[in-house]
């Protein structure tokens, strides 16, 4: 009878609970101290048999096991979303939307501020116009006449095409000829501003899935404060439309880091559509409401296509079809990006092969059809990107527009483009190994592209988007060490007795110290440069508004010319404007024909000079027809330079800004102020192009 007492008292013991534990770490422990067999003993479970009668009873406890997750490398802990709302820091708080919002809303404010094109826009400008307005009179369109020097793809005008023509039916009922020409302009610049938004937008949810929400905020920032793309990612250049497909490239290489299933990317948008940023309780101490999204790993060649595998086809398709169609230095682009995905294993040969090589055949066949087609060489088909690489590199005629030194990108070009983010992310690459798979692909490109003699910003920025997502890393790990980086030990207890299982985690939070240097040097220099940048931005865009004269002096022309002087004309003739080819490199383009409807009548060609009757003309030619008998209506004044205030000017301007502190006047007045305090610059303008009228018009 003891015996048995003993046996029950033994079988009833309880088991610690695991919701108690509060510790570390657990060590097993046992119920009874007496072991059936071998293999129980190995496991910690004991057995205790009772008999009674013809019947016997067998109980088995298992103690309670402890397995404590694989600690995370520092430098990735660091940039990490943290388990709990409250140790989120102020940039990963921002929602996705909150950035987009903010990038479109800026560079909508630049196509307003300064609507007119430049001559490395003009093809694609052009092509839309024609698109639009001339529809199947392919005959017609500019550039049958005004080719350029060397042919580029309608690629990308025919992308923005379809979605602006959509656009425009739906503002005029189907009447596209009642809108006027220049809110037909606004509403292109607008949708290539919304592609690239929504470029950088599917960029930076990949930099947030992988190196934490902070990181993908920081990036966002630092493209707001890059004047080259928020001011030219509006607009139609062949290298903007490039660079927005390299934005989706980029993004799915990003995703591949940590591939996740297609059913998992959907559960994620999902999260971030619910809660904007990181998918977060609002009640204080708890987990996240909805289960975050975990990566699994690389599935069997037999199982279903995954998140890796598609990312991977999104990276080569798209990098071979922008390659090969819009701008073909983006091979040496993609080519260290390809390379090491196979050296590390990450691409298998074969269907890299087979998906390259289809691409390939797709990306330059569709170049051939379309562009064939629209630049009416049906009898001899053509590949207009390899036309540009003929010229320019095979029989090296780039270097005829000017030659610069071997490391003028490295040196001059990209601290100009990317005054943050290039030192940030050299930073990146030093201290965090992740960054190095960013930055050394981008400083290869940017290496080869070194070696061709002529050289321009927008040939290598393809590359600032990898230098902002390497530069975030860098800043999100200077604000957190300057904070005192908040660590999590993740402990799980599993307690089997009987049949039945217990699993309980435990997670123990430390913040760590702050980092002196951080927080009293960095940490304020960060911050310092990031928001100088912004406001530099801000003062580019105003100067940069004001080297558009060409087009201001089509516009001005309408003003200037009284069309009241034909009406007591028996039988009335409209004006007839040129522009020459100074206006048309400044802005003048046919967006600009707003009385088209009207009669008006207008040209940029050269021949026919007698029949103009009124002209935008560069200072030059206006010298020479002024001797011609030609009356000067009016001028157009552009930028001729900027110069920093000096000297006495300086003293003068630091008075003035005393005085308007002290008396309050201090508010918001965009063009060359910040919050009314107007900058130690001053903008240097001239006369540019002169608006003509032909003296003896009414007699010829």
């Amino acid at each position: 009878m003891a015996d048995k007492k003993k046996s029950d008292k033994a079988a009833s013991s309880p088991v610690p609970s695991a919701t108690s534990a509060k510790s570390d770490s657990a060590a097993p422990t046992a119920a009874a101290t007496t072991a059936s067999s071998p293999a129980a003993a190995a496991t910690g479970a004991s057995t205790a048999t009772i008999a009674k009668g013809s019947t016997s009873t067998t109980t088995t406890t298992t103690a309670a096991t402890t397995k404590r997750d694989a600690p995370v490398p520092a430098y990735e802990a660091i940039t990490n979303d943290p388990l709990k709302l409250e140790d989120y820091d102020l940039m990963a708080i921002f929602p996705g939307l909150f950035w987009d919002i903010v990038t479109l809303g800026i560079m909508c404010y630049f196509v307003v501020t300064a609507p007119f094109t430049k001559v490395e826009e003009s093809f694609n400008v052009h092509a839309l116009h024609d698109l639009l307005y001339l529809k199947g009179d392919i005959a017609a369109f500019d550039h049958n006449e005004f080719p350029g020097v060397v042919p580029r793809t309608f690629h990308g005008a025919v992308g923005i095409w379809f979605l602006a023509q959509n656009i425009i039916q739906a503002f005029t009922a189907g009447k596209p000829e009642i809108l006027e020409l220049n809110v037909a302009l606004y509403i292109i610049r607008f949708c290539v501003a919304f592609c690239f938004v929504h470029s950088t937008r599917s960029l930076r949810q990949s930099v947030g899935r992988i190196y934490g929400a902070s990181v993908g905020s920081w990036m966002s920032l630092l493209t707001l404060s890059e004047f080259h793309l928020m001011f030219w990612g509006s607009r139609t250049l062949p290298n903007t439309f490039a660079l927005i497909i390299c934005n989706y490239a980029l993004s799915a290489w990003i995703d591949a880091f940590k591939p996740i299933t297609m059913k998992e990317v959907r559960e994620q948008n999902i999260e971030r559509r619910t809660f904007g940023g990181p998918p977060l309780s609002f009640e204080r101490d708890t987990d996240r409401k909805l289960k975050r999204v975990t990566t699994v790993k690389l599935p069997d060649p037999d199982a279903p296509k995954t998140g890796y595998e598609w990312s991977s086809f999104i990276l080569i398709s798209f990098g071979v079809y922008v390659s090969l169609v819009h701008r073909l230095e983006l091979l040496a682009f993609f080519a260290p990006i390809f390379i090491g995905e196979l050296i590390a294993g990450r691409f298998k040969p074969v269907p890299f092969i087979i998906v390259g090589t289809v691409s390939a055949v797709v990306s330059i066949a569709s170049s051939v059809l379309v562009d064939s087609y629209l630049w009416q060489r049906q009898d001899s088909p053509f590949w207009p990107e390899f036309e540009s690489f003929k010229f320019n590199i095979v029989e090296g005629r780039a270097s005829e527009y000017g030659v610069s030194p071997i490391h003028e990108y490295f040196t001059a070009l990209l601290p100009r483009i990317a005054p943050i983010a290039l030192p940030l992310s050299l930073y990146a690459a030093v201290v965090d190994p992740r960054a190095r798979r960013l930055v050394l692909p981008a400083a290869a490109f940017v290496s080869v592209m070194s070696l061709i003699g002529h050289k321009e910003w927008r040939f290598v920025v393809y590359a600032v988007p990898l230098f902002n997502s390497a530069a975030a890393i860098a800043a999100t790990r200077i604000y957190r060490l300057a904070r005192g980086v908040v660590s999590y030990t993740k402990t799980t207890v599993t307690t089997t007795e009987g049949t039945k299982t217990t699993t309980t985690t435990t997670v123990k939070r430390q913040r760590g110290r702050a980092s002196l240097v951080h927080r009293a040097l960095f940490s304020p220099l960060l911050l310092t440069a990031t928001a100088a940048a912004l406001v530099a931005t801000h003062v580019f865009v105003q100067i940069s508004s004001t080297n558009y004269p060409g087009g201001v002096a089509l516009e001005q022309a309408h003003r200037f010319i009284k069309v009241e002087y034909y009406d007591d004309d028996e039988d009335k003739v409209l004006p007839y404007i040129h522009w020459d080819s100074y206006a048309a490199q400044t802005g003048a383009t046919r967006f600009g024909e707003a009385n088209r409807g009207e009669g008006w009548r207008y040209s940029k060609s050269e021949k026919h000079k007698s029949a103009w009757e009124y002209a935008a003309s560069s200072p030059e030619n206006a010298d020479e027809n002024e001797s011609k008998a030609w009356k000067v209506l009016g001028h157009i004044r552009g930028l001729d330079g900027v110069e920093l205030l000096k000297g006495a000017e300086f003293d003068k301007w630091l008075d003035t800004v005393k005085a308007d502190i002290l008396a309050g006047r201090v508010s918001w007045r965009p063009r060359f102020f910040m919050f009314g305090i107007r900058l130690p610059i001053k903008v240097v303008m001239k006369p540019k192009v002169f608006v003509l009228q032909r003296t003896n018009w009414k007699t010829e």
